[in-house]
């Protein structure tokens, strides 16, 4: 058995170090609190065909085929859950969700989260969408989709 010292010494340590952990986890939820600065400007637009639209970037963006998706497209190919576009370390990073059909980038295959650039070419199942960082195009401030945004498919 130990002597008492060590006991104590051992109470000590433990004690010091739920501390630490508590006020680090204090600090963190002060930082949450005060909310994460917005992510600067970005949004997708098709390339092709029907409907012309731009769909605006959130902080965090789950693409796919389900309702519960901030941007839905409707294609067989695209998955339920296809693919997240996220706002990160400074980044704009996509990300494959395990689709069957997989994500490109720049007709590159999505194996791990990438940075995406502006002007680069994400293709989704059967569609293409540029991404843009920046403001929205003057031009179809007019075709922002409100609440979940649909796209794709033949209509």
């Amino acid at each position: 058995m130990p002597s008492m010292g060590l006991q104590v010494l051992l109470l000590v340590a433990l004690y010091g170090f739920l501390g630490a952990l508590l006020i680090f986890l204090w600090e963190d939820e002060r930082r949450a609190a005060r909310g994460a600065p917005a992510p600067p400007p970005a949004h997708l637009r098709f390339l092709e065909g029907e409907p012309a639209s731009v769909f605006p970037l959130v902080s965090s963006n789950l693409l796919g085929r389900a309702a519960d998706n901030v941007i839905c497209l409707d294609d067989p190919l695209v998955s339920a859950h296809h693919a997240r576009i996220s706002f990160a370390g400074g980044q704009w990073l996509l990300e494959d969700l395990g689709s069957r059909n997989g994500t490109l980038v720049n007709d590159l295959r999505v194996e791990s989260p990438i940075a995406l650039a502006s002007g680069d070419v994400l293709r989704v199942g059967g569609l293409s969408l540029r991404f843009d960082s920046g403001p929205l195009p003057s031009t179809a401030a007019g075709k922002v989709p409100d609440g979940p945004q649909t796209g794709g498919g033949d209509g």
